[in-house]
């Protein structure tokens, strides 16, 4: 039922709902020579009741240049007024949902070091990351494709807003880079991993939990030229997991692509300063057909550019 009277929107918003929320935090950290450690904790009381949530991280120093940290915290998201209600043709809300809540456990080591490449000096950055995440309560929105008109209505292409699994995430990070003032500006590598697996066995399309990037990798060059051009490419590599209804009503899954991304920037110097740049962007330069969430063909190349004015 409505809670409240909308100004000048009567008639269009028959419904409403009210979430009142209530919460409190507290955190602290202590640091030593080589080590730290650091603590947040949170009490929320909500219309599901009295929760929390907190992290807390342990670093130690190993030298100047390495250093190593471990991170646990418990996390809540609050179903969406979405989740709850949002009802159209091929829509299916639930009312019934729950907080979704997770532990996260994460490892990472860092590695910083300064170093000369000609004329210029450079920093050295590289860093290594492996965590898990145990979902529970997991919110979702799903499609069956096995759904046929034998089974009455025909609801192909419906969504439903579920909550019936747990979720194990597993994930790692690498990443490398190089930095200067130097005709090299910049050089990266980095590449990410993920996976995730449902305890109980599914057979319907995800919209959230099981449609999610497994493999990205990406080398990112920048160099300078001519005095005040630079140039940055950055080339990636995607491979998708999950899958979409076409057009046609096949179930098919994505095909893993690669991009190739450029930005030309003109920044001149005036008495050491700059003040005004000009730059254009080339985004997917190879012309790449590829689908993004829900078998969106998304755009083949494409640029744009734009002036930036710093007083």
């Amino acid at each position: 039922n409505p809670s409240h009277n909308i100004p000048n929107a009567e008639g269009l918003y028959p419904k409403g709902v009210v979430r009142a929320t209530t919460g409190a935090w507290v955190g602290h950290v202590k640091s030593w020579r080589a080590t730290w450690v650091q603590g947040l904790g949170s009490v929320v009381d909500t219309p599901y009741g009295l929760d929390g949530t907190f992290g807390a991280t342990v670093g130690w120093r190993i030298d100047r240049a390495f250093s190593l940290r471990g991170v646990v915290s418990r996390s809540m998201r609050l179903p969406t007024f979405t989740d709850l209600f949002y009802s159209v043709a091929t829509y299916h809300p639930n009312d019934a949902l729950k907080p979704e809540t997770a532990m996260t456990y994460r490892l990472t080591g860092d590695w910083v070091s300064w170093r000369a490449l000609g004329s210029h000096g450079g920093e050295f950055k590289a860093e290594a990351s492996v965590w898990y995440r145990a979902t529970k309560d997991v919110i979702d929105w799903e499609q069956r494709p096995d759904l046929t008109p034998g089974d009455g209505e025909d609801q192909t292409g419906h969504w439903w807003s579920t909550q019936s699994n747990r979720l194990g995430t597993v994930g790692a990070e690498l990443s490398a880079s190089y930095t200067s003032r130097g005709w090299l500006r910049v050089a990266m590598l980095g590449y990410g991993y993920m996976n995730s697996d449902m305890s109980v066995a599914t057979n319907y399309i995800s919209k959230y939990a099981l449609d999610y990037m497994r493999h990205k990798a990406s080398a990112v060059v920048g160099v300078a030229f001519l005095r005040d051009f630079t140039l940055t490419l950055t080339g990636s590599f995607y491979d998708r997991e999950g899958s979409y209804i076409d057009v046609g009503g096949k179930q098919r899954g994505y095909n893993p692509y690669f991009l190739l991304d450029g930005r030309l920037a003109w920044e001149p110097r005036i008495e050491g300063r700059t003040g005004l740049q000009l730059y254009l962007d080339a985004t997917n330069i190879t012309g790449t057909e590829y689908f993004d969430f829900g078998g969106l063909p998304m755009p083949r190349q494409w640029a744009s550019g734009g002036v930036v004015l710093t007083f």
